[in-house]
């Protein structure tokens, strides 16, 4: 999913897309709020300081790359078809990701609600 968006000193384009790639693959559909995802997780991030946006950083990349080590170049998570997405995405809590894609979302999806499982 291709989206844009204004320069940030939180989230960089390579995170938002991840991020939006992401609550794409866990089922938000609606354009408006996937375009609005990215804003509505710098403002979550900004509340809750250095070390939640490290985090966050750091399983954004995680999750952007993880493709890439094992399927080869040009394998990055935004690259995948959504049906592959899904299936990278289940069983993994990634609870940052989950947290900031909830942070736009009147019906958070969180790791409680039976889109992850223990152990991944």
């Amino acid at each position: 999913m291709e989206f844009e968006r204004q320069n940030s000193s939180i989230l960089s384009q390579r995170s938002a897309r991840t991020l939006t790639n992401a609550a794409d693959a866990l089922g938000i559909e609606d354009p408006a709020r996937l375009a609005a995802l990215a804003e509505a997780a710098e403002s979550w991030l900004r509340h809750r300081g250095v070390s939640a946006a490290r985090r966050a950083w750091f399983q954004l990349a995680c999750l952007e790359w993880r493709p890439a080590l094992t399927r080869g170049p040009g394998s990055s998570f935004s690259r995948l078809p959504r049906a592959e997405r899904i299936a990278l995405l289940e069983g993994r809590k990634l609870e940052v990701v989950r947290a900031l894609i909830g942070a736009s979302a009147p019906d958070p999806i969180s790791p409680g609600t039976g889109h992850s499982s223990p152990g991944a």
